[in-house]
């Protein structure tokens, strides 16, 4: 592995849609759906490590990120360690408060907001982080461009086709129990490469390989 691309804070959420695995309950280690402080001080020194080659960092999995207690000062800790990194978070802006945002726009850290299950207050947080020029995309993916998560879950698949950056580019995620994955889609990955408690040395050389759910994925594995 090259990069680590994500970091998934929390793998629950407070939405239940149908077209998301999170509907059907993520399998963590020892159930740890929010991450440890011990995990994610690890995950980033794992970023650290890599931080040459990486160019962005997304601090969410499969789950809504801002559910995290600690959230905002993991949010804080990883754009103070990682000066050069592009740091975003994807959500589906409930929990997007005043005080949030002005935490991630004083960090720099730019925010996508899923709108497809919107409310009067995803609205009012919408528009609060476009004034604040942390947006920066706003979308309704499941109907823009629907995905069945590579056969995970029933709902229409009409995603566009085309190459997957994760092999190419040696990209990993860290799960919330420390579990490093080779696959933003695969949330309950069957063949991890490795977990943040593995030594440094031993993780760097760990081969991001196409797993099995790339075969009914809408994304060709390239290496």
């Amino acid at each position: 592995m090259r990069v680590i691309h994500q970091i998934e804070i929390v793998a629950d959420c407070n939405l239940k849609c149908v077209y998301c695995p999170c509907n059907k309950g993520l399998t963590r280690k020892d159930n740890a759906l929010f991450i440890s402080d011990d995990h994610f001080d690890k995950a980033l020194r794992l970023c650290k490590a890599f931080e040459k080659d990486t160019h962005e960092l997304w601090l969410h999995g499969c789950g809504e990120s801002l559910m995290h207690p600690n959230f905002l000062d993991y949010a804080v800790k990883t754009a103070e360690t990682l000066e050069g990194v592009q740091i975003k978070l994807s959500t589906n802006g409930i929990l997007l408060t005043e005080d949030v945002i002005k935490v991630l726009a004083e960090n720099k850290i730019l925010v996508h907001i899923s709108i497809h299950k919107a409310t009067r207050k995803t609205a009012e947080h919408t528009n609060l982080a476009h004034s604040y020029g942390i947006l920066e995309h706003l979308g309704c993916i499941p109907i823009q461009s629907a995905s069945n998560w590579a056969g995970q879950v029933d709902w229409p698949d009409y995603a566009p086709k085309g190459d997957c950056a994760w092999p190419k580019n040696q990209w990993a995620c860290v799960l919330s129990d420390g579990t490093i994955s080779t696959c933003c889609l695969d949330v309950n990955p069957k063949k991890p490469v490795g977990h943040v408690d593995e030594p440094l040395e031993i993780l760097k050389n760990r081969i991001i390989w196409p797993v099995e759910l790339c075969e009914s994925c809408h994304l060709d594995p390239v290496m």
